[in-house]
Parts: C-alpha cells; sequence; structure tokens
C-alpha cells in the first residue's frame, strides 16, 4: 500500500518511498503485459492503525489523529483488495484511491466530523 504523492515537511524519505512504491507498480504492470499476473496499488488516505501509535505514543496518536474524525479502518482496505482480488482475472484494478470523506487528496489536515 502507497499513500498519495504528495510532499509533507518532515518526510522527504518516507515520501519518496511511496512515490518509488507508486512508480515501481506502474513498471511492474508493463513488464508483466502479457502474463496471467495483475498488480494493484493500494493508496489509501487516514487508516487506524498501529504506525502512528508506534510513533506518537497510543494515546498521542487517538487524541492528534483519530478523536473527532472518521478513519478508515484496515477491514475496509481488506475488503477493496478482495473485491480487486475476486475480479475476473482479465480485469486489472491498477490502482485503488480511497479517503475519508473529511480529507481530501494530499491533505495532512481532516475535516472534524460533522455529526
Amino acid at each position: 500500500m502507497t499513500t498519495e504523492i504528495v510532499a509533507h515537511p518532515n518526510s522527504s524519505v518516507y515520501g519518496a518511498t511511496k512515490a518509488a512504491v507508486s512508480l515501481f507498480s506502474s513498471a511492474l504492470r508493463c513488464d508483466l503485459i502479457g502474463l496471467p499476473i495483475r498488480v494493484t496499488e493500494l493508496v489509501p488516505g487516514r487508516v487506524e492503525t498501529n504506525l502512528y501509535r508506534t510513533a506518537l505514543g497510543k494515546e498521542g496518536a487517538k487524541k492528534k489523529l483519530y478523536d473527532d474524525y472518521e478513519a478508515i479502518q484496515p477491514e475496509h482496505m481488506a475488503r477493496l483488495l478482495r473485491t480487486a482480488l475476486e475480479l475476473p482475472d482479465f480485469v486489472d484494478v491498477t490502482r485503488l484511491e480511497v479517503m475519508p470523506t473529511g480529507q481530501v487528496v494530499g491533505g495532512a489536515q481532516m475535516s472534524k466530523l460533522s455529526r
């Protein structure tokens, strides 16, 4: 899985790595043309995972990133991947980019819940 390719402060290596994975996926798809192999790049917005809990601590991540926001859950991404895999072999979902409705592409900031 990669995230959208957008520059963010203090994340040059992270951003460059994500861009490399995206280009790698496209190039691999070209290299495999004609073979019964599909390449699908998953590009999620904010997903509630342990990545930020490890970096910011469980409570820090919860307060800063998840409280008052609706984040995509890992099981949502798994469901998307399963759907792509269940399509006929001749259908290649090349890129699935999904965002919470409160986030825009490249948006490190998200809108609060409006319930």
